[in-house]
């Protein structure tokens, strides 16, 4: 698995209003924030590298925020990162087709 940068944060948010102000509050407190609008850019972001947070708005339109972790989680987490999720977002991640938790 590859190295995942130390304090570094990918915030995936389609509301350009949000990234910018999150981005900047993670700053002040030491982590090094990137930004993604989109899937893809989320995606392509993570292939250059792993952060060691990944925050995203669920509620995007119309399942992108569960797409994009549902992602995340099959082609970066380790199985001990997927270990860590709510059972309120394994049921999320379910209904949208993600991941299947026995």
């Amino acid at each position: 698995m590859r190295d995942v940068t130390e304090n570094g944060v990918l915030l995936f948010d389609g509301d350009p209003s949000i990234r910018p102000l999150l981005s900047m509050e993670l700053d002040i407190i030491g982590f090094q924030a990137q930004q993604a609008e989109d899937r893809i850019e989320g995606i392509v972001k993570l292939r250059d590298e792993l952060p060691e947070i990944i925050m995203s708005d669920l509620q995007m339109s119309p399942t992108a925020g569960i797409e994009f972790i549902s992602v995340v989680c099959r082609r970066f987490a380790s199985p001990a990162q997927r270990a860590h999720q709510s059972e309120a977002a394994r049921r999320q991640e379910r209904a949208a087709g993600g991941i299947k938790y026995e």
